[in-house]
């Protein structure tokens, strides 16, 4: 992505004249389910705060920014200070978006009565992301990228309980949640994982990115 986009972060890249992240927010304002966004930032952290400010679509915006690298586990642990870990809250990639509806995916965590829910993606070539096999509606296990060639996939949208939340401050500083939380958690915690057919996109590869807005005009 640094070649089609070299000037800002990548969660802000142009899209039909807007920051991808905008539609990211944009989603999550329609469901009615958010109160707050706080927002992870490192590389070109500056770019962010300037395409989104303080309040989007009437909902507050606050962030995090890392002084270093952190990962995407360290980044959330950090972002945690900023909020009760009694309660439960949505995380999502800033590069992706998956155009679920969000309320359902929160019934159906609570529904499952999970410590930590994935949304998943079902992906006909999936080596680029890796898979997550299912017993029911529980994930049981991750594969790591290039193991298999479909199925269904982390669609980059998470719902947290307090007890999830809780598990980051015993993580080191620096961590990634994908490789390992999940997989160091899995055992002791009830991990759902939600099924959705709903339009994914990932503009990690300068390929989908010049896909997204095609995609995005969609509603």
């Amino acid at each position: 992505m640094r070649s089609a986009v070299a000037d800002r972060a990548k969660s802000v890249a142009p899209v039909s004249g807007r920051p991808f992240l905008s539609y990211v927010l944009d989603h999550l304002a329609c469901s009615g389910r958010v109160s707050r966004f706080i927002l992870c930032t490192g590389h070109q952290a500056v770019t962010i705060r300037s395409a989104l400010g303080i309040v989007y679509a009437g909902i507050p915006v606050a962030y995090s920014e890392e002084a270093h690298p952190l990962g995407t586990g360290g980044a959330l642990r950090q972002a945690t200070a900023q909020f009760a870990l009694s309660r439960q809250f949505l995380v999502l990639n800033g590069d992706t978006i998956l155009r679920l509806r969000v309320g359902a995916l929160i019934d159906f965590h609570r529904a499952q009565e999970a410590d930590l829910t994935l949304a998943l993606s079902y992906a006909k070539s999936a080596e680029r992301f890796g898979t997550v096999s299912l017993k029911g509606e529980r994930i049981t296990s991750f594969a790591v990228r290039g193991s298999t060639t479909r199925g269904w996939i982390n669609g980059g949208m998470y719902v947290f309980s307090p007890r999830a939340a809780k598990a980051l401050l015993d993580m080191p500083e620096k961590f990634s949640i994908e490789n390992d939380f999940f997989p160091a958690q899995i055992a002791s915690m009830r991990f759902a994982g939600y099924r959705s057919r709903a339009a994914f996109l990932d503009i990690g590869t300068p390929e989908d990115y010049q896909k997204a807005a095609s995609l995005l005009r969609r509603k």
